[in-house]
């Protein structure tokens, strides 16, 4: 999770945001879990591992299991939206969409007793995201 810097990026939270700020209603799927990571973390424990001699799979992921409506509705409140303008759907049903497992939740136990970057929370995490832009002079 996170804001493009440069650019309009990948950003799904960017999308939101946008979609929420025109007055339309986004949808997200109350049967997917996930633990969403924020790109900050990310970005440090990617250096980290990289300095490292660290071989084998680790879980980058964050400290909170979450479905993704849950998550987008804490998202819109955090920036100042109302909750309703976010609707539960299942994810099976949205068309054109590729399938996806319901419950891609990783387990971060290893990258919490390995590295030095901690695993945020999802709310930790989202005050990374949202105090970069100033700390990057955006």
């Amino acid at each position: 999770m996170g804001l493009p810097v440069l650019g309009a990026g990948n950003s799904f939270l960017a999308k939101m945001i946008g979609s929420l700020r025109r007055g339309e209603k986004v949808k997200f799927p109350a049967n997917e879990i996930r633990t969403p990571i924020d790109v900050i973390t990310l970005g440090k424990t990617l250096l980290e591992l990289a300095a490292s001699d660290f071989s084998g799979v680790i879980h980058l992921a964050g400290s909170t299991r979450i479905n993704r409506y849950q998550m987008a509705c804490l998202l819109a409140q955090q920036f100042g939206f109302s909750e309703d303008a976010v609707i539960p759907t299942d994810s099976n049903a949205m068309e054109g969409r590729a399938p996806r497992p319901n419950d891609a939740s990783l387990d971060n136990t290893k990258a919490k007793n390995t590295l030095q970057t901690p695993m945020q929370s999802l709310m930790d995490g989202l005050q990374l995201v949202k105090k970069a832009p100033a700390e990057l002079g955006a």
